[in-house]
């Protein structure tokens, strides 16, 4: 994702390329230092996989689940702290205010992202790891069509240049959450957890 928003922000601007590089390290490093907390699923649900607890599967993707909401909260204000981080990286002017919508969009998006994480955790402990590429597959073929929207505008959407990028993001990000949470609902292989 971070490189298709580098890209296409490379054909705007210089300003526009430059602002999402940064905003794009900048929430990658946040998200995953939370992230990885949420990773210690896949050996705790393969343990129960292998012993045939299935109940205490779905019991801990539930806990996993209310961890991941928490560590939103303690992520969010360190990506919203867009005045640190733009000051820490030396840019400003308009580089800075790309980097700054850019990170507000993408934190809209992050709670959907660490849940998300904890399905792909849980596919992985059991040796699931299709539905994770097919959810991640539908999401990188959407990517490029709505950072053209939002970067470039279309009907009654603005065009907010490299910024744009971060809200089509986030809205993946949600895509992403709701194609593994109706994945887990749907599939008949998920009912006994």
């Amino acid at each position: 994702n971070s490189t298709i928003d580098a890209v296409m922000a490379g054909r705007l601007s210089a300003d526009d390329m430059a602002g999402v590089a940064v905003a794009s390290n900048i929430y990658v490093t946040v998200y995953i230092g939370f992230m990885a907390v949420l990773q210690a699923l896949a050996p705790i649900a393969g343990h129960h996989f292998g012993a045939h607890r299935w109940r205490q599967i779905g019991d801990d993707l539930q806990q996993a689940l209310w961890l991941a909401a928490a560590l939103a909260v303690a992520a969010l204000p360190c990506l919203l702290a867009t005045g640190f981080w733009t000051h820490f990286a030396g840019v400003d002017g308009r580089v800075a205010n790309i980097t700054e919508t850019y990170l507000h969009a993408v934190a809209f998006g992050l709670p959907a992202g660490l849940a998300t994480r904890v399905y792909v955790a849980l596919n992985a402990a059991v040796s699931r790891p299709t539905v994770t590429m097919v959810v991640n597959l539908t999401v990188l073929a959407l990517k490029v069509p709505l950072n053209a929207v939002f970067m470039y505008g279309a009907g009654p959407i603005a065009p907010m240049g490299g910024a744009g990028a971060g809200v089509a993001t986030a809205l993946l990000a949600w895509l992403a959450l709701l194609l593994s949470v109706a994945i887990w609902h749907l599939d008949g292989f998920y009912d006994r957890f």
